[in-house]
């Protein structure tokens, strides 16, 4: 039998009221593969480590701090991305609960550079060179900033609905540049598959200078 499920997008406020469902699922997908963010830790360059808070860090051997997303700190997050630009939540439901959501706003290139790649003068002067020849000075784009998925509530077929979800964000937010970062091979197929030459892909160290394995760019025409 199929799974029921139900789709909307929501205004930052009536994410809001699922954030009881929304910060769980957001820490559990983290915390799982390809990322494995568990704790903090001040030892490794991404800032997080797959051991448990008060643990070692196999990895550097430093010891780990508190868990890698607070439940209060993801809230100050969505509420300050809700309060500052654009923004939209995609949400997918089945009757167990919440399976999927999803994140988008807009900004410039001078504002992504600063939030999503602190202390990076080459990512900057990278996303200049990416998208100048197509953007106008100080014009935004789309940040498709988080996609998680519960895996509890629905181990399969999360991205089933990307297209249309690219599409939703795009018509409310009024851009057709799209752009995500990722090392999840699940978002990048999933970019291939829906959009195929409208699509690039920029791999980590040789086409960008950063260690996200992959950086997609959508340039979208007419649905």
């Amino acid at each position: 039998m199929s799974e029921i499920r139900t789709a909307r997008f929501a205004a930052p406020d009536e994410a809001r009221e699922k954030y009881d469902a929304i910060i769980p699922a957001y820490q559990a997908a983290f915390a799982a593969e390809p990322w494995y963010e568990v704790s903090k830790c001040g030892g490794c360059s991404s800032g997080y480590s797959r051991q448990n808070p008060g643990d070692i860090c196999q990895a550097c051997g430093s010891a780990t701090g508190d868990e890698a997303y607070t439940e209060q700190e993801l809230t100050e997050k969505f509420d300050a991305i809700g309060k500052t630009r654009p923004t939209c939540w995609y949400i997918e439901e089945t009757p167990a609960g919440l399976a999927l959501a999803a994140v988008a706003w807009t900004a410039d290139l001078v504002q992504i550079a600063a939030e999503k790649y602190p202390g990076s003068p080459e990512m900057a002067e990278w996303l200049k060179q990416k998208y100048a020849p197509n953007t106008a000075p100080n014009s935004e784009i789309l940040w498709l900033d988080e996609v998680f998925a519960d895996r509890q509530i629905s181990r399969r077929n999360n991205l089933a609905n990307f297209r249309p979800m690219v599409y939703g964000f795009s018509n409310r937010l009024d851009q057709t540049k799209v752009a995500y970062r990722t090392i999840a091979p699940a978002m990048t197929r999933v970019a291939m598959r829906d959009f195929g030459d409208d699509a690039t892909i920029d791999k980590a160290k040789s086409d960008v200078p950063d260690w996200r394995i992959l950086y997609q760019l959508i340039y979208l025409g007419k649905k």
